[in-house]
């Protein structure tokens, strides 16, 4: 496959080169210059020629969502609407909204998404079925019970799906919804399990102003407490 006349951005030296062909082999850049004949190409005079996008933060199975329920502070949003909404969905659910998610990046030119949700499995099968890569948190927290049963989970969801396209890691969900032992708990885990986290951090001045009130600090001076900043 040749790109032919094709603009492309030479992003180490910060210009914009035109009207040069590209040749594709495999999937991968192989050579670039004038002139280079192949009887598959594609005429790209009009086209720029760019890297790939990552998403840096993503939740590709709530695409079914999209506006239900608009114009609520975040958190009657989460509370009243998208926490019950959530709990009646099943695993194929999350992949067909997640498959969804996946298509409409790889059209937008993502190739690589750092998502957060539940049910690892769904949204593995959805990016590799449709070509993207993924750093997938699964997300987690203990603000109602159960966070060792969540952790729990999230080593075997690493054990099965972690590989080179596919980096599973631990997602504390926030720190309105993680103590801060869980929060401390879920660090040492993420050292031994890929040394990633990710995490919600300061989304709305609600957060904030209540991380005052009632806990005693911002949210990024708790989690300096904790000990993220450090890792």
């Amino acid at each position: 496959m040749i790109l032919k006349n094709a603009n492309y951005i030479d992003v180490k030296n910060g210009r914009v080169i035109t009207q040069t062909d590209i040749q594709i082999e495999d999937g991968k850049i192989v050579k670039i210059g004038e002139n280079l004949q192949a009887n598959d190409y594609i005429d790209c005079s009009s086209k720029l020629i760019v890297p790939a996008f990552t998403n840096a933060h993503t939740h590709l199975g709530m695409s079914m969502m999209r506006n239900y329920s608009d114009d609520l502070e975040l958190q009657d949003w989460l509370v009243k609407k998208i926490w019950p909404f959530e709990a009646k969905l099943t695993k194929e659910d999350i992949y067909w909204g997640a498959k969804l998610s996946a298509v409409e990046s790889a059209k937008n030119g993502v190739c690589a998404v750092v998502d957060m949700y539940d049910q690892i499995d769904s949204t593995a099968r959805a990016c590799k079925e449709v070509g993207i890569k993924g750093i997938l948190a699964k997300g987690v927290l203990d603000v109602a019970g159960s966070g060792s049963e969540r952790i729990d989970i999230f080593k075997q969801n690493y054990r099965e799906y972690n590989s080179d396209d596919i980096k599973v890691v631990l997602g504390p969900h926030a720190i309105y919804t993680c103590s801060t032992d869980f929060l401390k708990e879920c660090l040492k885990v993420s050292k031994e399990y890929g040394g990633m986290l990710h995490i919600h951090v300061s989304e709305t001045m609600k957060e904030v102003e209540d991380s005052k009130k009632i806990i005693w600090d911002d949210t990024c001076r708790i989690l300096g407490f904790v000990g993220i900043f450090r890792y």
